[in-house]
């Protein structure tokens, strides 16, 4: 059954979000107004470790977008009517990185910036390519139990939902993926 775009989220909420994330994240970081611009930006900002940046751009796009257009278009579907991410998988890795924006910056910011340096230097022979959807829930299932032994249980929770979100960047049918809503919490159940 084919997902159905949410009736709710008008021409109006993605022109505001197209506008939002362009002054709140593109202009602002001198970032191009496309997927994969903006994939390469967010990945250097969290290796470079800037929780506060990150969470920063988060609280300026959630104040410019509101919570209201936030739960009415970003799903995968409905953020397709944005005029930057036109694409399902353009749309669904918009969708992850504001659940991962959310998971880190609200219910696990202090963990996140606390555990941050144990997690990118963790030990591992884990195949991070993410050149396929099975590797890449391969990479989850192989990293999870690593960052538990070296970096604590909460912090291996993190990982696992920010690794399988991670996917979401390359896939729009791979795991979650393929039914991506922010109003769901579906990254709430992963353990």
């Amino acid at each position: 059954m084919a997902s159905q775009i949410n009736a709710t989220c008008s021409d109006d909420d993605a022109k505001k979000i197209g506008a939002c994330y362009n002054t709140t994240v593109f202009q602002p970081n001198n970032v191009s107004s496309n997927a994969e611009s903006f994939k390469t930006f967010f990945m250097n900002a969290a290796i470079s470790g800037d929780i506060d940046q990150i969470c920063d751009f988060k609280k300026a796009l959630q104040n410019c977008v509101t919570d209201a257009t936030i739960n009415n278009c970003f799903n995968q579907n409905d953020f397709m009517k944005v005029p930057f991410a036109t694409l399902k998988t353009d749309a669904t890795m918009f969708v992850a990185n504001y659940i991962q924006l959310d998971l880190i910056c609200e219910s696990d910011k202090k963990l996140a910036k606390d555990k941050r340096d144990c997690l990118f230097k963790m030990n591992s022979d884990c195949d991070i390519s993410f050149r396929t959807c099975d590797v890449s829930q391969s990479y989850v299932n192989c990293v999870a139990p690593l960052a538990t032994t070296q970096c604590g249980g909460p912090a291996s929770c993190l990982t696992r939902k920010a690794t399988t979100l991670q996917a979401c960047y390359y896939y729009s049918d791979c795991g979650i993926c393929s039914n991506l809503d922010y109003t769901k919490k579906l990254i709430n159940g992963l353990l």
